[in-house]
């Protein structure tokens, strides 16, 4: 059974080893680890827990590692010699993707044959190894599960740690999670990231939600001043709470700080009384939000939804004369690729595109496509009538591709990329979350056109007009 969650931060800087005199700038911090690491050492716990935005990161599902042992250490920080080993407790992995294939939650159970493919390493990442180094400290004798969060919504992950509570419910295992995640990078212009107000914000907002032990406030934070914070820890967080759904949670928030423009939480909570779920309450606010956000779609994004319900509803594909308005006319007289994505409560749910025109104009691309990411993406099945309240579309409208020989003409937040090897093409979209550099791209769009990691290939670039809801 969980027993405890502990909401810790990752910064190497605060290991003595890689610090070396530094960490004692950030001393609330290092206090606030030390209460940690008490509590966890009078707990003695069989296994950890540990939730990261560091390892293996996948916009579309959540990835485990999933060998019996695993390792990491801390060479990127200039100490290849400090590391260490943890046993993996794979058995629950196996019994945890019966439960997440049950659920719905996309999940890669990550052995080192399979990160092969993905051109990465299945091996430990500072944000696991950081506070367990200091964990260690006090109590080694434990097993974990090693989690790494995705791009999907926030009620993905908070659904992620109920199926883990499920997990463990029955099981005599004394478990703590540990979810490890910095706050905004955006705290002073000296930081990682340009200085931006909504930083020390949204630092509020959550250290004052877990204080209070409030998992409303901390799943319905607004939208862009999670973006402007520029965080990592969140989706860590919401995967911890999550754990705890259905029951009163007691909060000790042990220290914050940002010493260095990133601020660091360091928390321990506690499962109480049973409760109501928030599942209900949460679903609900959500599906509110969208109805807001149908109301002021652009007339683009009405297109492909009208498209989809029509398709979902009545099995009927919608006749562009019916859906003709004054603000699509000019669509009539365009012709592009066009990828119409859809979401389900944030969380992909089908895409289907077009790099090249394929249809009379780009009215009938959006619609066709729209139908297809519905009802033929092989990676899911059709979407059903039940769904549609939860769904939000986005439309991007392809400009030409241009040939191009080298990583450095590729940005992910500029262009989409096309890889073809013998035959076999992939593509990735611009401005997707967790993909930050030119590498990622790459090795994703390889990924999906099942090009082996290591073979060179003929790339090029586009951009795109992107609709979607802000």
């Amino acid at each position: 059974m969980i027993v405890g969650l502990a909401l810790v931060p990752h910064p190497p800087i605060i290991l003595k080893e890689i610090g070396k005199g530094e960490e004692r700038k950030a001393k609330e911090t290092l206090r606030g680890m030390e209460a940690v690491k008490k509590k966890i050492r009078g707990i003695e716990p069989d296994l950890i827990i540990c939730v990261s935005p560091h390892g293996a990161f996948f916009t579309d599902g959540f990835c485990f590692l999933d060998e019996r042992w695993a390792h990491g250490d801390f060479g990127s920080f200039g100490m290849p010699e400090l590391g260490m080993k943890k046993e993996i407790a794979q058995e629950l992995n196996r019994e945890l993707e019966e439960i997440l294939a049950r659920k719905g939650i996309p999940a890669l159970f990550l052995t080192k044959e399979i990160a092969k493919d993905y051109g990465i390493k299945a091996e430990l990442d500072h944000g696991c190894m950081v506070p367990l180094q200091i964990i260690d400290e006090g109590h080694k004798a434990y097993r974990i599960l090693h989690i790494t969060v995705s791009g999907l919504s926030r009620m993905a992950h908070y659904r992620l740690g109920m199926a883990l509570a499920e997990l463990l419910e029955r099981s005599n295992l004394k478990t703590v999670v540990v979810a490890s995640g910095d706050l905004s990078h955006a705290l002073k212009e000296k930081g990682p990231y340009s200085y931006h107000p909504s930083g020390a914000l949204f630092d509020h907002e959550v250290r004052t939600a877990i204080r209070k032990g409030d998992v409303f406030s901390l799943l319905t934070i607004e939208e862009q001043l999670v973006k402007d914070a520029a965080q990592c820890g969140l989706p860590s967080f919401l995967v911890g709470v999550g754990t705890l759904d259905g029951k009163h949670i007691h909060s000790e928030v042990f220290s914050y700080e940002g010493p260095f423009g990133v601020g660091y939480l360091t928390a321990f909570l506690e499962p109480g009384n049973p409760m109501e779920s928030w599942v209900e309450t949460l679903d609900a606010h959500f599906l509110q939000q969208m109805e807001k956000q149908k109301e002021k779609e652009d007339p683009v994004l009405r297109l492909a939804r009208c498209a989809i319900e029509e398709k979902v509803r009545h099995r009927k594909r919608v006749l562009w004369k019916t859906v003709r308005e004054e603000d699509l006319l000019d669509l009539e007289e365009k012709q592009f690729g066009a990828f119409v994505s859809i979401f389900e409560s944030g969380q992909l749910r089908g895409c289907i595109g077009t790099i090249e025109p394929s249809y009379a104009h780009l009215g009938e691309e959006i619609i066709e496509n729209a139908i297809a990411a519905a009802m033929h993406d092989p990676r899911f099945l059709p979407i059903e009538a039940k769904e549609l309240p939860f769904l939000s579309v986005k439309v991007d409208v392809v400009q030409p591709p241009e040939a191009i020989k080298y990583l450095a003409d590729l940005d992910p937040q500029q262009y989409g990329v096309i890889v073809e090897w013998e035959g076999r093409r992939g593509v990735l979209l611009p401005r997707l979350q967790g993909v930050d550099t030119a590498t990622e791209q790459v090795r994703i769009a390889k990924h999906k056109a099942g090009i082996p990691y290591e073979e060179k290939v003929k790339m090029a670039r586009f951009e795109v007009i992107r609709y979607e809801n802000k």
